[in-house]
């Protein structure tokens, strides 16, 4: 067998070499503790803290919180036993600015920080994040909440402890609105707040889970846009996203929309403070009393996040949940802390330094495991660490202050508490309404001593000075179960008793012995009463009610439960509807409306006056001109008479209830009128413009006069569109057609819905009735606008009378054009339809009379000053086309003359 050959090793050697390797082994496992124990002093490991300790937020108390906890852990012997944490800090004022530069002071200043605690405020916590991670250096949010800051793609380095915005909001307002069956909501979004930015998409898509709807309103500032739509589409539960300023603007106007009360649920942030509706404000209409009616009568919960968790169990720092927020607002009345303020941040500030405290601790277990490197080694170059802590972060599970404390991509699911706005009232006083009443009857006093015992309890003497205070009072009397005492001081009483001594001192004199003082009995049918002030009974004081949240209770995002602690107490004793129309209970009732009786008036008075101003040109040019010269315009002057009695016809179509027959005949006298009017004016205009351009393009014929050939224009013209009117009435009969332009709830029945509607002519669907309708005078219009261009650009022209006919043809295109496209784009509106036409056809009306008319005056008033007659001045200056086509003509034969004569000279040259 082949025997193979080791080298021989001493043993002594080997056993040497073992207890060698070992040494450093343990050397280096040891080393951390060698350099903690050179010294009798701890090594201290620092964290650099932020918080806003005044500014938009304060967060004084979370600083208290924050050392509270340090000295939790360095007391304890098992948690970093050889380090002390140690913390330097700065004041950011939730200011953006103040962050970054205090960001930079702990970067760049020793001692070295080893993570960051804060800021307190969204704002800055997305710069400090964004600059820290190039020092290796990890974030630790302990209120910040804005939903931008769970990006981990951008700020990967935070560790939220509080929960985000989508979390803390949304989560208890879709649990609500499921629970009581709110199928609809509205949701105010401020864009001016970057707090609420993220959360509108996010309740959207899981409200559209369970088929609700968001009626969704965003603005910048201003909300009071919002109210009218809200009180259009009938939305009683709304979420508000904004500021508590902004708010207090929203509830003016909604108070001014009557959409406050019992039937309006608010769910608003519980971050705005104590009394925010009665912060003096410059920007608001209302004044603070009326704002504080407001909300103290509306129903509203405010959210915000769970200050403490409610389980009874030990947390990391051997204290129960309630013995840490305990032991803070004990610190709080120490000297160093005066003026710090509690929020509900405490608990998670404690639990965000337990996180540091236990990450550095398991980090210091790893690294004396590996050998080598300590905490106090921490460089922001080295990524070691930074991949370390990141580690130990994430394995983070410990029961906290504020709950468990678990993070899913640096997110920390966390609770709600839900708070309603209540009115309070001391020991022995009755709540009702926004009052506080006091029955004293262990003491009988007079009248004066009543006013006065009831100013000591910062309160006055009841009134009953109407119905409602008397019934009151009743009420009170009745609950407080004194009903065996019937007698009882009030103040001003309804039988119109004026205090003989304002200012309700109790030391009166003698004479006022006679004086007769208000009370009422209760037990009697006529209560109000009037005896001596002197007399002595029990009294009844008022006082205001003191309004604050009480929480109610606590949603669990992480398990999607609610826990309540009190009862919601709903106004009317109703949970309120969200506003939907139930097809069930709701009565739908039709309502015609028709043109306003205003309205009516002034396009009556309007027109009147339009037919005032043509018959008093027509009768001008009777008296004062030759009528065969001013055919003409004596037409056009009928066509606008035609258009003022139509425009009568379109509002009397829809200012009264008519019978349906009545209705469309109407409606066809209207048309026709209208239509023929229209044709017969500018087929008279086209036609003048027509007969000059022959003129003046040398195509006149010589066998027909120029008026006769202007008849036998607009009869064609005429013809065609009685030809089509009589098409359009044949084959595409009117007909009325309801059209609905809106519905409402009415506001004494909720269930009572009143759907608005206009009746309106109309010959069916289709294109064919609005050619037959339009087609003519379109292709007119531009006919004689082609032609009068023509005209006013031929230099033979320019000193005629056209110009004054070239501007009415104009005026009826643009007004025309305006009216069609008008009437296509309201089509489903004829009251507003009905009112453009209306001002159109009267102001183009009108502008073509006064075109025609204005110049025709001023002639006549030159001819006057030339001492001629008008008759004379009319020979000479005719206005109508025969002396467009004299002028013309002088014209041409002064051309042709000078023609002729040039001709002769050139031909005697040439000889």
């Amino acid at each position: 067998m082949d025997q193979r050959h080791y080298p021989k090793y001493n043993s002594r050697f080997l056993v040497l070499t073992l207890v060698m390797i070992s040494r450093a082994v343990f050397s280096m496992a040891d080393s951390c503790l060698n350099k903690a124990n050179s010294s009798s002093e701890k090594i201290p490991l620092y964290i650099g803290g932020m918080f806003s300790l005044s500014g938009d937020w304060d967060g004084s108390g979370c600083l208290v919180a924050a050392e509270l906890a340090l000295d939790q852990i360095n007391s304890r012997e098992d948690i970093l036993p050889d380090y002390e944490l140690k913390m330097i800090w700065h004041n950011t004022q939730c200011d953006a600015s103040r962050v970054s530069r205090a960001l930079f002071d702990l970067l760049l200043s020793e001692p070295q920080k080893v993570i960051l605690l804060g800021p307190g405020c969204s704002i800055g916590a997305g710069v400090a994040s964004q600059v820290s991670q190039y020092w290796n250096l990890i974030t630790i949010l302990n209120s910040a909440s804005a939903d931008i800051l769970s990006r981990r793609d951008k700020y990967p380095n935070i560790y939220r402890n509080a929960p985000s915005n989508i979390e803390l909001y949304n989560g208890p307002q879709i649990w609500m609105m499921k629970e009581y069956n709110w199928l609809k909501a509205g949701y105010i979004l401020d864009t001016d707040a970057d707090t609420f930015n993220g959360q509108v998409t996010d309740i959207i898509e899981k409200a559209s889970r369970f088929n609700a709807e968001f009626v969704v309103e965003v603005t910048t500032g201003d909300l009071t846009n919002q109210v009218s739509r809200f009180k259009k589409e009938n939305v009683k539960v709304i979420i508000v996203g904004s500021v508590a300023s902004n708010f207090r603007k929203l509830l003016c106007e909604a108070q001014k929309s009557g959409l406050t009360g019992s039937d309006t649920f608010w769910m608003i942030p519980g971050w705005y403070g104590e009394k925010w509706w009665l912060v003096e404000d410059e920007d608001i209409v209302c004044t603070t009393e009326e704002l504080a009616e407001i909300v103290e009568t509306s129903l509203a919960l405010a959210i915000d996040v769970a200050p403490v968790s409610l389980l009874n169990k030990t947390t990391a720092s051997g204290l129960t949940p309630v013995e840490v927020v305990t032991a803070i607002e004990e610190r709080l009345t120490w000297p160093e802390y005066q003026g710090y303020t509690t929020n509900s941040y405490l608990a998670y500030t404690v639990d965000a330094v337990w996180t540091i405290g236990l990450m550095l601790n398991n980090t210091a277990s790893r690294l004396q495991q590996d050998g080598g490197k300590c905490l106090q080694d921490f460089v922001h170059s080295e990524d070691r660490f930074y991949s370390m802590f990141f580690e130990e972060l994430a394995n983070t599970n410990f029961f906290g202050a504020s709950g468990d404390v678990v993070f899913s991509n640096g997110q920390r699911p966390g609770g709600s508490q839900i708070f309603q706005l209540r009115g309070h009232c001391p020991s022995g006083w009755i709540l009702n309404s926004r009052s506080c009443y006091q029955l004293r009857d262990d003491v009988n006093v007079p009248w004066y001593d009543a006013v006065s015992l009831c100013e000591d309890e910062n309160a006055q003497l009841a009134n009953v000075s109407s119905d409602e205070y008397l019934s009151t009072i009743r009420e009170i009397w009745m609950m407080s179960g004194k009903v065996d005492e019937t007698k009882w001081h009030v103040a001003h009483g309804s039988f119109g008793f004026v205090d003989p001594n304002p200012a309700g001192t109790s030391n009166q004199t003698s004479e006022q012995d006679s004086d007769k003082c208000p009370y009422v009995d209760l037990g009697s049918v006529e209560p109000h009463q009037d005896g001596y002030c002197r007399e002595q009974r029990p009294f009844i004081c008022k006082g205001k009610a003191d309004f604050f949240n009480d929480p109610i209770a606590v949603y669990e995002s992480l398990t999607d439960e609610m826990t309540w602690t009190d009862r919601i107490i709903w106004p009317g004793g109703e949970i309120p509807k969200d506003g939907r129309i139930d097809i069930h209970e709701t009565t739908i009732t039709e309502d015609e409306v028709f043109l306003s009786a205003t309205s009516h008036i002034v396009r009556l008075s309007v027109s009147v006056c339009g037919v005032v101003l043509v018959l008093a040109s027509l009768v001008y040019i009777m008296s004062r001109r030759h009528v065969t010269d001013d055919i003409p315009t004596i037409l056009v002057l009928v066509s606008a008479l035609l258009m003022y009695i139509s425009v009568v016809l379109i509002t009397s179509e829809l200012a009264s209830s008519l019978p349906e027959e009545q209705r469309i005949s109407l409606c066809i006298i209207r048309e026709w009128m209208s239509s023929f009017g229209v044709t017969l004016g500018v087929s008279t205009l086209v036609g003048k413009m027509w007969l000059v351009y022959k003129a003046a393009t040398k195509m006149a014929g010589k066998s027909t006069s120029h008026i006769i050939q202007l008849y036998l224009v607009n009869g064609f013209i005429l013809l065609t569109e009685v030809t089509c009117l009589i098409l359009l009435t044949t084959l595409f009969v009117p007909r009325l057609k309801r059209i609905r332009i809106g519905m409402e709830t009415d506001p004494s029945d909720p269930n009572h819905i009143i759907e608005s509607y206009v009746t309106g002519c109309s010959h069916g669907p289709g294109i064919l009735p609005s050619l037959l309708s339009y087609f003519d005078k379109v292709m007119l219009l531009l006919v004689g606008s082609f032609i009068s261009f023509e005209v006013n650009q031929a230099s033979l022209t320019q000193t005629g009378a056209n110009k004054p006919v070239s501007a009415c043809i104009y005026n009826i295109t643009l007004f025309g054009a305006c009216g069609l496209v008008l009437k296509f784009l309201l089509e489903d509106d004829p009251l507003t339809a009905d009112t453009f036409t209306s001002i159109l056809v009267m102001c183009c009306t009108t502008i073509t009379v006064l075109i025609l008319i204005i110049p025709m005056i001023i002639s006549d008033r030159q001819a006057d000053e030339g001492e001629d007659s008008p008759k004379q001045a009319n020979k000479r200056q005719p206005t109508d086309i025969s002396r467009e086509l004299t002028e013309e003509n002088m014209r041409l034969k002064n051309q042709y003359c000078q023609l002729k004569k040039l001709r002769q000279q050139e031909s005697q040259k040439v000889e």
